[in-house]
């Protein structure tokens, strides 16, 4: 298996549709989000079905069974250090649809304008 860059039309990833598949499995999303400060960050975050979610190696978020995703379904705290950060998701699907949501809030809930990447930046390339 391979990383490979996938760009959404809307503000989910369908990984269905990526993938064309739609039975039980498990699917790896990563980026890199580029934060100008060390800062506590809110995460709003929506799969379906389970996920496990890793910011800088650290477990975030940790869901398993069956759910539709929305934005919103978990909320939870993370820390984004001064430079870039990597993002890592492991969203596992039971059948049909295989979303997932992700968004950045400051840590009270404020909007976050932050800079990301779908490939590493040269200082996290390996």
């Amino acid at each position: 298996m391979k990383w490979r860059p996938y760009h959404s039309p809307e503000d989910k990833i369908d990984l269905a549709a990526s993938f064309n598949y739609r039975e039980a499995g498990a699917a790896y999303a990563v980026s890199w989000v580029f934060s100008d400060q060390d800062q506590d960050v809110t995460l709003s975050v929506g799969s379906d079905d389970g996920i496990r979610l890793w910011v800088n190696g650290e477990k975030v978020d940790d869901v398993k069974g069956g759910r539709q995703a929305k934005p919103g379904s978990d909320i939870v705290k993370a820390h984004l250090k001064k430079g870039w950060n990597e993002v890592r998701a492991k969203v596992d699907n039971i059948i049909g649809t295989w979303e997932l949501y992700l968004e950045f809030f400051t840590a009270d809930g404020g909007p976050l304008k932050i800079v990301s990447t779908a490939t590493p930046p040269p200082a996290m390339a390996r």
